[in-house]
């Protein structure tokens, strides 16, 4: 199903770069009422990041086996801004991912850095699939290549950690990972991290202490993701109606996965968006679900 990508298509890596932006921001902003599955955001998500790697790099074929994976393409320039999901259509979106190919490139690729990168795609796959083990072994060898504080990866494999341990219930160290998130970017992604923090002391009963965590995130100026607003006003709710929290396990947002999950945080049981789903049960990220859906980059 996936196009090959053609040379001419890498010649403005930053349009693409921009369109990807536009396309994240506008689901994220719409995904609850567009229905629009974990999985296919997380594609998108990693179509970016890939074409944010082919932007710095100096040979764009030491990155072919990832291309011919993830096919990246432009969107037509008549696409509407205010929706430019319109001219793909739901059953046609803007990065196709071939989840062997990425397996390969991943464990047996010739090139370092299209290897990270698979690694990352990778573990996302790996955590949709409940194998919380082998994703939260990708995630810490992505972050043991020590990425730009910046980097979209960064983010992706920092929460991505967080829910491969809460996956295998291993809560202490999730919140600790997901209080990392709080270093990136200089801080721009601190409401994300107390967030997290929160709804961990949620589900293990510290109503009192997650209502603390969830109201400093909630008093935070211009907190990112843009979701997470709505996700922290729905855990706030939660605990009011249950005192406690008999809540379904979130899924990360951030590496591609591919098979289509739908319920998540930017990614899995809440009516609220995730990112890639920890358990069977709704999460609260940030937009496959009802409250969570994945972070954009």
């Amino acid at each position: 199903m996936a196009r090959r990508i053609q040379r001419k298509d890498l010649k403005k890596p930053d349009e693409f770069v921009d369109i990807g932006a536009r396309i994240l921001g506008w689901v994220n902003d719409h995904r609850a009422t567009l229905g629009i599955a974990l999985a296919g955001v997380l594609v998108l998500l990693f179509g970016v990041m890939l074409v944010v790697h082919l932007r710095r790099s100096a040979d764009v074929e030491a990155w072919r086996p990832l291309l011919d994976a993830v096919p990246v393409r432009a969107l037509p320039a008549e696409t509407s801004q205010d929706n430019p999901l319109e001219m793909l259509g739901r059953q046609d979106p803007a990065v196709w991912v071939d989840a062997q190919r990425i397996r390969q490139v991943a464990e047996s690729g010739d090139e370092e850095g299209p290897r990270i990168v698979a690694g990352l795609a990778l573990a996302g796959e790996l955590l949709v699939q409940g194998d919380g083990a082998a994703a939260e072994a990708r995630y810490r060898a992505y972050l043991a290549t020590d990425p730009r504080q910046d980097a979209a990866g960064r983010l992706v494999a920092q929460e991505g950690l967080g829910y491969a341990l809460e996956r295998q219930n291993k809560r202490t160290e999730a919140a600790q990972a997901f209080a990392a998130i709080a270093e990136i970017d200089q801080g721009a992604y601190k409401a994300l991290a107390l967030y997290h923090q929160g709804r961990l002391a949620a589900l293990d009963g510290r109503a009192d202490e997650a209502r603390r965590l969830l109201l400093e995130a909630r008093g935070l100026e211009n907190p990112q993701p843009r979701d997470i607003g709505a996700r922290i006003e729905g855990w706030l709710r939660r605990i009011e109606i249950e005192g406690t929290s008999a809540a379904p396990v979130e899924g990360p947002p951030a590496a591609p996965a591919a098979a289509s999950t739908d319920a998540p945080a930017g990614l899995a049981a809440e009516p609220v968006p995730a990112a890639a789903p920890v358990a069977p049960a709704p999460v609260a990220p940030a937009t496959p679900q009802a409250d969570d859906a994945p972070a954009a980059p």
